[in-house]
């Protein structure tokens, strides 16, 4: 990877982890995740008006745009059912394990080469993921405990097989050279806001968006600036370096993640959350050594 990938890549990291963290301020989160992207789309349509002039739309990119664009928008309704179960420093690790599958679907679809060594970075995340997830595996554990836990579980893994399967298609759409990353990244989140919104609206009142938005714009605003232009420094660095490198070294975002879940959110199981965040990024980091 060059020194600028490399700089984007934990740029975005820090993005990522960011608006997670903000997410945690809502009790809704999807309707948070959902005014979240709306809020990035009015604020970037200025600047993508202004690149627009060059975007050439290919019937192929089309439809990656579209595939890319709904499967984000199962991404923030699985992410959303994470964190209804899960504490931060739990689902936001789990959810980024997704880079256990981006050699597969990078070497099926990209044909980038993968070796023997991804098998020992799908042991070491694997243990990672045991760590993480101590709720659903102390057995003193409150029954009621337990159970949300595996459902923040279950929710956190179906997060990171849709990043993975967005991830492949986003790297197969940047290696368009007429298309380029803000046009990428705003005509994607347009279907990715479509998508999510008939399930916003048919499982949330007007009274219940309100009551979100009500003194918290500031913190949307923010949210969407760390979203938009975290994703948009990791669409650059596609187009420097390979995804599955990319995507390893983005994962530095759930030691973040987890720090910022038991030191600021005060939550618990925070040391051996931590611990097994590290295990997972250290699985990710030999995915992207891996030749």
């Amino acid at each position: 990877m060059t020194p600028l990938a490399i700089i984007l890549v934990l740029f975005s990291a820090v993005c990522h982890a960011g608006w997670n963290y903000l997410s945690h301020g809502f009790r809704r989160p999807l309707v948070a995740m959902w005014l979240m992207t709306g809020t990035g789309l009015l604020l970037y349509l200025p600047v993508f008006i202004f690149t627009s002039r060059s975007l050439v739309l290919t019937p192929i990119l089309a439809i990656l745009i579209l595939i890319s664009g709904l499967t984000k928008s199962g991404y923030y309704i699985t992410l959303a059912t994470t964190y209804r179960y899960a504490d931060l420093s739990m689902g936001y690790p789990l959810s980024r394990t997704g880079i256990v599958l981006i050699p597969i679907w990078a070497y099926l679809f990209l044909g980038e080469r993968i070796s023997a060594l991804a098998g020992v970075a799908i042991i070491v995340i694997l243990a990672g993921i045991y760590l993480v997830n101590v709720r659903a595996t102390d057995p003193s554990a409150h029954s009621g405990d337990r159970h949300r836990g595996r459902l923040g579980l279950w929710a956190a893994l179906a997060t990171a097989l849709l990043i993975s399967v967005y991830s492949v298609i986003d790297k197969r759409a940047m290696d368009a050279p007429q298309l380029g990353p803000i046009n990428f990244l705003f005509a994607m989140f347009v279907p990715t806001w479509l998508g999510i919104t008939p399930y916003v609206l048919a499982t949330n009142r007007w009274a219940e968006i309100k009551q979100e938005i009500s003194g918290k714009m500031g913190k949307l605003v923010l949210m969407a600036l760390f979203d938009f232009t975290g994703y948009g420094a990791v669409l650059a660095a596609m187009e420097l370096s390979k995804v599955s490198y990319i995507l390893a070294l983005r994962q530095t975002s759930v030691v973040l993640g987890a720090i910022m879940g038991a030191t600021l959110l005060g939550e618990k199981h925070g040391i051996s959350r931590v611990a097994g965040a590290v295990i997972i990024f250290l699985g990710a980091f030999l995915v992207s050594i891996s030749k």
